[in-house]
């Protein structure tokens, strides 16, 4: 009983901790495909025989989700989209980066 009990009251902190953050559910999503497109474009830009018209219409497909959170009227999931995509291509192929993200 005391185990249980313990559990359900680790499990409180860290949904109480979860909720505080600020951070919704869909903010969340938002974050996660952002680092997730940015993985598909990076796999992307490393094939070999990858056409320059896949890779604009991948980037074109990135800057259409980031519009349509903010239509959607969601624009804090689409600032953490748009964001946890640069970052993580920053991160993971600066140069792939540099080239396709404007200077700020």
């Amino acid at each position: 009983m005391r185990r249980n009990f313990a559990i359900l009251a680790v499990i409180a902190a860290v949904s109480l901790l979860h909720s505080c953050s600020g951070e919704s559910a869909r903010q969340t999503a938002a974050r996660n495909r952002g680092v997730t497109d940015a993985n598909t474009l990076i796999d992307l830009a490393s094939q070999k025989k990858i056409s320059q018209l896949r890779l604009q219409s991948f980037l074109l497909s990135v800057r259409d989700k980031e519009y349509k959170l903010r239509q959607a009227g969601a624009t804090e999931a689409a600032e953490s989209y748009i964001s946890s995509f640069e970052t993580h291509l920053r991160d993971s192929v600066p140069d792939l980066y540099l080239l396709i993200v404007p200077e700020k």
